[in-house]
């Protein structure tokens, strides 16, 4: 058991009457199974494991369970695919443990919690998400014009919409944005 989950172990022991840790060489679904519990707190990391991907099987198997996420991460696409499959909340890992216990009472209560995220990237066209990708993927403008079947031109008026939408004035942090936004990935 990692050092991060035995504190966190102890500090909530002091609020709840019956907690379970589980770490990710145990099968987290199995351990659901056993206690059948009100909220399970589970970080999208599982060592090996992706915790959303285990999320959405314990909320397929017990769909009255209260899903909590504990995560570093602050990307996008992770708070909408906990959304999207049912999760009650998204707490980033940076939060002080009162705030934890808080919203593990509040989740309990019927409330769910997310981060605030822009919605903005919705506003990208297909056209304008790929030309983005290959961006990043270190494409210069005229290598996208002949990928796109398009005239340099047009592709630099998209990097301008872009601009524009992400509210950014470069390309490296249009980039960045579109990393954080979830819109484009790289591959290392």
């Amino acid at each position: 058991m990692n050092f991060f989950l035995q504190s966190l172990e102890l500090y909530l022991r002091k609020y709840f009457d019956h907690f379970v840790t589980c770490n990710h060489r145990k099968d987290c679904l199995e351990v659901v199974k056993q206690e059948k519990p009100d909220i399970v707190l589970m970080d999208i990391r599982l060592g090996e494991k992706n915790g959303l991907e285990e999320g959405e099987k314990i909320l397929k198997l017990f769909p009255e369970t209260k899903l909590m996420f504990l995560s570093g991460s602050t990307l996008i696409r992770n708070y909408e695919e906990a959304i999207n499959m049912g999760a009650k909340a998204f707490v980033n890992k940076t939060s002080s443990v009162e705030d934890l216990v808080t919203k593990i009472h509040l989740v309990n209560g019927g409330d769910t919690i997310f981060p605030e995220y822009e919605k903005i990237y919705v506003s990208l066209t297909k056209t304008e998400k790929k030309i983005l990708q290959l961006v990043a993927q270190g494409k210069s403008q005229q290598e996208i014009a002949e990928i796109i079947y398009s005239s340099r031109r047009t592709v630099s008026t998209h990097m301008q919409h872009i601009f524009n939408k992400l509210n950014v004035h470069s390309t490296v942090t249009a980039v960045v944005r579109g990393i954080e936004l979830g819109i484009i990935t790289i591959e290392m």
